[in-house]
């Protein structure tokens, strides 16, 4: 007989699969395409616009997250290597944060700027990702400012530490 927690489990990885093959089925949509259902997302939000029009921005908002979906599994499989084993995180939370933050960029696009959609996506996918792990990254939850901070001396450290290795191994070939 099954436990309860591997049922869950089984539960947890078909809705993963279930989420993944809708992300492979979605067509990606041209760069027009894209352009146009932001036009009709922008336009509901003036303040005279129809019913009509926040119902077609609605569907507009659903199809433009739909169809890029595979790039949010795209952007979320290499933070999955860096998942510790310790880490509360599961692929599938990965997953639900980079979607969140599709629809962040889903909401803040503006094609007049000259960015593709996916460029601009990728910012706030990556971002919403990183504070998910950031959120859950040990048992004292800390501000973003500060592990932005944390990876800026860990990185000044790591390339001194090379300029270093460096100069030793130059030094020990004369």
């Amino acid at each position: 007989m099954a436990s309860l927690s591997s049922r869950a489990n089984d539960h947890r990885h078909g809705e993963i699969r279930d989420w993944l093959a809708t992300a492979s089925r979605s067509p990606v949509a041209t760069p027009a395409l894209t352009v146009l259902r932001t036009q009709q997302i922008q336009a509901a939000l003036n303040t005279d616009a129809t019913p009509a029009q926040r119902r077609a921005a609605a569907r507009a908002r659903e199809r433009l997250v739909r169809e890029n979906l595979a790039l949010v599994v795209f952007i979320a499989k290499p933070f999955r290597a860096r998942l510790g084993h310790g880490c509360v995180l599961e692929f599938a939370d990965l997953l639900q944060a980079g979607s969140l933050g599709l629809i962040r960029a889903v909401e803040k696009f503006d094609p007049a700027r000259g960015y593709s959609f996916s460029t601009y996506a990728t910012w706030w996918i990556r971002q919403s990702i990183r504070r998910e792990i950031e959120a859950n990254d040990g048992p004292i939850r800390l501000s973003a400012c500060l592990h932005q901070l944390k990876d800026r001396k860990s990185t000044r450290l790591n390339s001194s530490h090379t300029v270093i290795s460096y100069a030793v191994f130059c030094l020990k070939k004369k």
